[in-house]
């Protein structure tokens, strides 16, 4: 039996969400964050949100069902062709859909690009607030400052995921830390944009503060996690260094410290199962899960729970040994997505940072610089997790193995297979339904994404950034729509 902390949204109703005008003293600076964190959490739908604002604006937490869902469609795992079949799914995600046939998805580009922006502005805007505290030693200070510059940096590299070219050092990101900024900023590169981020979590190490029971997103072990992950994206990107992967590996390990890998079917259910809205902090197999009720789309049946019957690709589905627990954990009998249970009040559950994640970092670092051994060892732990009884890796193909290991494990889970096969620059092939034929013709059409394809960084959106800041150059290959 697993007992866990979840901590409501009513933990961090210090104060409720409201524009602040003036910030003087450290507990005004700190209400924004504890602002920031009930509007995250008890935000139940579109329409109806206590999110805090910026500009006027909600500041949506980035992370929702809508995403997940688009990017389950720009990559590789299910038959496509059949989504027109499932009522509760297209009538939501018709649009998505046909953008996402020809991984041209404009609609859920510029919301990934406004809502992390939206984010990245009001962290900017407690930071400054910090600077401003005369006494920087008070543990109410370093809780903030840990947090903020955690949230911060945790949005930065998520766009760089989703937007840098993954093959070109020019293309990195506009860059500001200045809440106060009116005029847009070019782009970074690549190069700076990760000594950014590093230098960030840098400041926060140094520091060697010990997390309050108000800190959410920081702790020493979430600070390795975003190491290691900011390591391992950057380590086969334009902007690798020599010693990315051993840094990966270093860091992930800290973050597998007195943790275990989950080997029970249920046990791996439960990190992607509705609770309540709020912050899990104390799974043992996942450093936090955050729930709430944000709808971007009004339907919280599909794609995924009680109404999806999405099948699997035939190539992904056979990936999967009969005896491996992911398919009692992640589909239904008929072998169709089942692997989250939504709940009205929380229809997105996000689990960030879970523990096989940096199991497989280690074992991809150690295979990357050509120490099969340990990466056999941490693969095959890995794998006895999953499969009762295995008995050891014995292929050929040591990358390829951990590779499939993570599209296995991380299937559906926020783009991990797209950026994965971003990491590749691996096309592909699928039929899918084209919506330039009549619905009296055949609609089934092949479509490609090739090598290398200019699509695997997504547009940069023309009415929110291209329109009003002319130092943005848009990414190579986009015609500005």
């Amino acid at each position: 039996m697993v007992l866990l902390s979840f901590f409501s949204c009513n933990d961090y109703l210090d104060v409720k969400p409201k524009n602040f005008i003036s910030l003087e003293t450290m507990a005004e600076v700190k209400s924004l964050m504890s602002s920031y964190f009930y509007g995250i959490t008890n935000t139940n739908s579109s329409w109806r949100t206590d999110a805090v604002t910026l500009d006027g604006k909600p500041v949506f937490f980035p992370y929702n069902t809508y995403v997940t869902t688009n990017f389950m469609f720009y990559a590789d795992n299910i038959v496509m062709k059949h989504m027109p079949n499932l009522f509760y799914v297209w009538r939501y995600y018709e649009n998505s859909y046909y953008q996402a046939t020809e991984w041209m998805g404009y609609d859920v580009s510029t919301l990934l690009w406004n809502e992390y922006y939206q984010n990245i502005g009001y962290f900017n805007l407690v930071l400054d607030a910090l600077e401003k505290i005369e006494d920087k030693s008070t543990e109410e200070y370093k809780e903030v400052y840990c947090e903020t510059k955690m949230l911060r940096t945790l949005m930065y590299f998520n766009l760089l995921k989703f937007f840098a070219p993954y093959d070109n050092d020019k293309y990195g990101l506009p860059l500001t830390t200045d809440s106060e900024a009116t005029e847009g900023t070019a782009r970074s590169t690549q190069t700076e944009i990760y000594k950014f981020l590093l230098d960030e979590l840098n400041a926060i190490e140094v520091l060697d503060f010990n997390p309050t029971a108000w800190n959410v997103f920081y702790s020493k072990k979430k600070l390795a996690a975003l190491y290691a992950q900011i390591y391992w994206f950057k380590a086969e990107s334009a902007a690798k260094e020599s010693e990315d992967w051993q840094y990966a590996a270093e860091y992930a390990k800290k973050v597998l410290e007195g943790k275990t890998l989950v080997n029970t079917a249920g046990n791996l259910k439960d990190i992607f199962k509705s609770k309540s809205r709020g912050f899990e902090l104390n799974n043992p197999y996942c450093l936090l899960i955050v729930s709430n009720g944000r709808a971007v789309v009004s339907n919280f049946f599909a794609p995924w729970g009680f109404a999806g019957d999405i099948p699997l690709d035939t190539e992904f589905a056979s990936l999967y040994d009969v005896h491996d627990i992911r398919i009692d954990a992640y589909f239904n009998d008929n072998m169709q997505v089942f692997k989250w249970s939504p709940s009205y009040s929380a229809r997105n559950v996000v689990p960030l940072w879970r523990i096989a994640e940096f199991q497989l970092i280690i074992a991809e670092a150690y295979a990357r610089m050509g120490e099969n051994a340990n990466a056999v060892s941490y693969l095959n732990a890995f794998k006895q997790s999953r499969i009762p009884g295995y008995p050891g890796y014995q292929g050929s193909d040591l990358l390829d193995e951990i590779i499939k290991e993570r599209r296995k494990e991380f299937c559906f889970e926020f783009g991990s297979r797209w950026i994965d096969l971003k990491r590749m620059n691996k096309g592909f092939s699928r039929i899918a339904i084209s919506a330039d034929i009549p619905s009296t013709e055949n609609r089934e059409v092949e479509f490609t994404l090739q090598d290398g394809d200019y699509r695997f960084a997504l547009p940069i959106p023309l009415s929110s950034e291209l329109s009003v800041n002319n130092k943005l150059e848009q990414n190579p290959g986009w015609i500005t729509k």
